[in-house]
């Protein structure tokens, strides 16, 4: 015999009849943060292994990387993530983002 229905995390709202948490939602963006801020550390650290002609260009190859991994990441990494495939890797399901909205598709317990 099955029991109620477990009750929704504290601080968890419904949406779309899925259930999305504060609590992980608040840690994707913390570590979010804390990426985006680890690429300009990283930039000052090759600058500083370099001589001072080309502190502005290592710098900026660093910050220019941020840019192609994020496109990167629309194209091909959220479907090799978050798409339906084998054990190891996703398929190419969602290539540049197809088919992915705001409604929530399930949830992280």
């Amino acid at each position: 015999m099955q029991g109620p229905p477990p009750a929704p995390l504290i601080g968890a709202m419904t949406t779309a009849g899925g259930l999305i948490s504060a609590a992980d939602t608040s840690w994707m963006l913390i570590a979010t943060a804390l990426v985006l801020l680890m690429t300009p550390a990283l930039a000052f650290f090759y600058g500083g292994l370099v001589r001072s002609k080309n502190v502005l260009n290592t710098m900026m190859m660093s910050l220019g990387s941020l840019g192609a991994v994020g496109i990167a990441w629309v194209v091909a990494g959220y479907s090799l993530a978050f798409a339906p495939g084998n054990g190891w890797i996703g398929g190419g399901a969602h290539l540049f983002l197809n088919g992915v909205g705001l409604e929530p598709k399930g949830s992280i317990r």
